[in-house]
């Protein structure tokens, strides 16, 4: 409980930051099942997607998930064009350029 604690207060603070902006973008896989997937009805489901909604309700801000591969994605998330990428592995690549939370899926 204490891991999924650390990310809410993570993401509401960049939330509550970009809340009188505009939405926070956030890259989810969109074949990556169980965590994130494109359901039978076109709209991006699975853990990663139910986790964001409901920290962003309790948080009080507004969340826009964008769903893609993979390489697309990290090209979007480099161009600033997503806020930040859901269930990104951590390497010494990503680190320079990336910030993360704990680790909340095994």
């Amino acid at each position: 409980m204490r891991l999924l604690f650390v990310i809410f207060c993570s993401l509401c603070a960049v939330g509550a930051a970009a809340a009188n902006l505009r939405p926070l973008r956030i890259g989810v896989e969109n074949n990556s099942e169980p965590l994130s997937f494109v359901n039978q009805s076109g709209k991006i489901d699975g853990f990663s997607a139910e986790f964001l909604g409901e920290v962003a309700r309790v948080g009080g801000f507004e969340i826009k998930l964008v769903p893609g591969p993979w390489r697309f994605l990290l090209d979007e998330f480099h161009a600033g064009r997503i806020d930040a990428l859901a269930n990104t592995t951590r390497n010494d690549e990503r680190r320079k350029d990336m910030d993360f939370t704990i680790g909340h899926a095994f």
